[in-house]
């Protein structure tokens, strides 16, 4: 059906079910006309560009650079740092010229999970993002809402001309996932704004105004090679079907560690039958708890080593049926397995430290019910040529408790033969009795909803532990965000109505700042 509707200013067409308005010499599709009219729609827009662009850390050389373009072709100053954190800045709307300025911060890498088959590459493949059931989604892998979306954000503010707000700031900084090198790096002087808003958290509701400092430990375990002994075939052991997830948002789920559970099956063993093993891995982030582990195991007698599987899967699945029903534990040979081994030492230091290192919560707030104060999390295990590295995320909100964990991981690596160092070592953020920031945001929240928004502290790092060093101790933070589940694991989603509801929210607590002038 073809119909024709004549308009003062333009004309719209209607065929095969397709609108399209011809207006002043120009084309929109219906889905455009809806887009000009809803702000928000331009919000999902602009994060499913993001997700176009490969940023995975290490790899935002692409994304750094999308970003300064994007609001260079705006009219607006921006720039790129040495490490590619990136800076914009917008003037104050009339009427906000005294009013302070606010630093908008969030992150533009993402962890890369994927469970796909089809070869797809993060360091070239954009993410395949969908809408389902009310959420944004991925095919086969994460999604990148954390912290893609506050990226979405920004940009969107800057396409805005009818907003109203004091000068902004636009902080995104590379490397977050995966030790925080952007806050690390970034130097002092370059931004002058007293308010920050980290827009990295991921429970619509919940005002983080305190946060976990970290550190990532890594043991090194010499390995002693011997050639596999006469009659011992080769099995590529798999513990997999677990849950994983971040290992600061996620770690009071109480979900099973593959790496952990690796060693104490390889110990369970050693009980039963003779064996030697030829290499071990597990993980893939040290800040995601290791939902798949496995092992190249020769043994001898089969018929028993089947039957330890068995009953010991038996035992796992008892023990993390409430929190990881799908686990499971698999064995089958190994064909294209080295003719070499671990020395019965080198397998046995290895068992033992696994078992000895600190896994999972260490302790929690007495005051904060629920709130983990201190972790770690083996998060990856894999096999060189001389050596076996053990690399550990320990978090802590009380500096002196992330200092007795990374004493203990020392004290494992050095009973055990290996040598422990620490790298990526990252603030944590004190809580503030006193926050401007924070007393207007739940005073817009109340306003907005009805009800009080919860004032918490999260067991994950964030950057803003760093910016009290690099802007200033007197810099006033709260961070915030829309509803995002499953973060660093192929189920990762974001909710659509929460992101829309946040995204109006924000615009607000900027509209009230200058109440803080």
């Amino acid at each position: 059906m073809i119909f024709v509707i004549l308009l003062v200013y333009g004309t719209i067409f209607s065929k095969s079910g397709i609108l399209i308005l011809y207006f002043k010499n120009r084309t929109y599709t219906w889905e455009e006309i809806t887009l000009k009219d809803n702000k928000f729609s331009n919000v999902l827009n602009n994060f499913k560009k993001i997700c176009s662009i490969p940023r995975c850390s290490g790899n935002e050389k692409g994304i750094s650079g999308f970003l300064t373009d994007f609001a260079r072709n705006l009219g607006f100053e921006a720039f790129q740092d040495e490490v590619l954190n990136v800076v914009i800045r917008k003037p104050a709307c009339p009427g906000y010229e005294n009013a302070p300025t606010v630093i908008l911060q969030g992150h533009m890498d993402m962890v890369g999970v994927s469970e796909r088959k089809d070869g797809f590459n993060f360091d070239t493949d954009p993410i395949e993002v969908y809408e389902e059931e009310g959420y944004l989604k991925a095919k086969g892998t994460t999604l990148g809402a954390d912290n893609g979306i506050a990226l979405a954000y920004m940009l969107t503010l800057l396409e805005l001309k009818d907003a109203r707000h004091p000068e902004l700031e636009m902080l995104m900084t590379v490397s977050e996932e995966t030790g925080m090198n952007g806050a690390f790096g970034l130097k002092p002087g370059i931004l002058k704004g007293k308010i920050l808003i980290n827009l990295d958290s991921e429970e619509e509701g919940i005002l983080m105004a305190s946060c976990a400092g970290g550190v990532t430990s890594t043991v090194s375990l010499p390995v002693a090679w011997e050639k596999a002994g006469p009659g011992q075939n080769p099995y590529l052991v798999r513990i997999h079907g677990l849950k994983g997830g971040h290992s600061g948002l996620e770690i009071d789920k109480q979900r099973a560690n593959a790496i952990v559970l690796l060693a104490r099956f390889l110990d369970t063993l050693s009980e039963a039958v003779e064996f030697r093993i030829a290499s071990v891995e597990g993980g893939t982030r040290q800040n995601a708890i290791s939902n798949e582990a496995k092992a190249i195991v020769y043994v001898k007698d089969e018929n028993r080593f089947k039957e330890t599987i068995m009953a010991w899967e038996s035992i796992i699945k008892n023990e993390y049926r409430d929190t990881d029903p799908d686990i499971s534990i698999a064995a089958e040979p190994a064909s294209d397995a080295k003719d070499r081994c671990f020395s019965p030492e080198t397998l046995r230091n290895l068992i033992d430290l696994i078992l000895l290192v600190p896994n999972g919560i260490q302790s929690t707030s007495v005051k904060i019910p629920g709130l983990v104060v201190s972790s770690n999390n083996p998060g990856i295990l894999r096999t060189g040529e001389a050596s076996v590295e053990l690399v550990n995320c320990v978090r802590s909100s009380v500096g002196s408790l992330k200092k007795k964990m990374t004493s203990q991981i020392e004290i494992a690596a050095r009973r055990t033969g290996g040598k422990a160092v620490c790298t990526n070592d990252y603030p944590e953020w004190p809580f503030s009795s006193d926050s401007k920031i924070r007393e207007l945001c739940v005073k817009v929240y109340e306003q907005m909803y009805g009800r009080k928004p919860v004032v918490d502290a999260v067991h994950a790092g964030l950057e803003c532990g760093f910016f009290k060093e690099t802007i200033g101790q007197d810099i006033d933070m709260i961070s915030f965000g829309p509803d995002i589940q499953g973060a660093h694991t192929v189920n990762e989603r974001m909710n659509i109505a929460s992101a829309e509801r946040v995204w109006d929210y924000l615009l607000k607590v900027l509209e009230e700042v200058r109440s803080l002038d």
